[in-house]
């Protein structure tokens, strides 16, 4: 009789089996996610017990990715940037056109931010009024000091309801606040001395003059946040 210890791996074909050798990766079965067995963000959700009864584990990253699973965004970042960017394409194929952002820094901003904004709440202020897709190859491509620039091409997915396009800089009043929504064959650039940016497929919203006045109380900060005007304008249906 053996006394080998065996694993209880999952398979390409989605089937576990067992195996004399432990698996090299984790998985999270209900978002068919893979990553490294040292994963902050699953261990964190082993602590909380609710990841424990998904969990699965993998021979190789080959077989994660035969049985469908994606990379983990946060302990395989790269691969993970990867894998969005080749199913963004995938999605642009299948829509028959993308959202082309070229964007070039000058000078005068510590970074930019792109997001597409599933949900607006205008109890927050700043980034955080705004929820759904993340694009952090403008983030990353822009946070330094002097001349950057990033493109990229972007699928217009169905539940985005608008995109925003913002630039922190040293002083408030450079900040940029773009906002716009996919539209086949419309195009818009902005250029100054400071930054340029052409955008392809897409038609900008101007909000900037917007004075929205919602029920309740909100901090001075708040009023004067374009993101919560903007929050605003998308809750109040504002033209799109």
């Amino acid at each position: 009789m053996s006394n080998s210890k065996e694993y209880k791996l999952l398979g390409a074909d989605g089937q576990f089996y067992m195996s004399l050798e432990p698996g090299t990766l984790g998985g999270y079965s209900k978002k068919k996610i893979y990553g490294r067995l040292d994963c902050p963000s699953a261990l964190n959700a082993i602590k909380c017990g609710g990841y424990v009864p998904y969990r699965v584990f993998f021979k190789d990253e080959e077989t994660a990715i035969a049985a469908g699973y994606r990379p983990c965004g946060t302990c395989l970042p790269e691969k993970y940037e990867a894998w969005k960017k080749a199913q963004e394409q995938i999605k642009i194929q299948q829509l028959g056109f993308g959202v082309k952002i070229d964007l070039q820094v000058k000078h005068g901003y510590k970074f930019f931010w792109l997001k597409g904004i599933s949900k607006a709440q205008i109890d927050k202020c700043r980034a955080e009024c705004f929820t759904g897709e993340n694009y952090p190859t403008v983030y990353n491509n822009t946070r330094r000091e002097g001349k950057s620039s990033v493109s990229l091409n972007i699928a217009p997915l169905k539940h985005i309801k608008a995109f925003y396009l913002c630039g922190v800089s040293s002083r408030y009043e450079d900040n940029v606040h773009i906002a716009f929504v996919p539209e086949k064959g419309s195009s818009f650039s902005i250029e100054n001395s400071r930054y340029r940016v052409n955008v392809t497929n897409a038609r900008e919203i101007h909000f900037q003059s917007y004075k929205p006045n919602p029920d309740g109380e909100y901090t001075d900060e708040q009023r004067s946040c374009r993101n919560w005007i903007f929050a605003n304008y998308l809750k109040d249906g504002m033209p799109l």
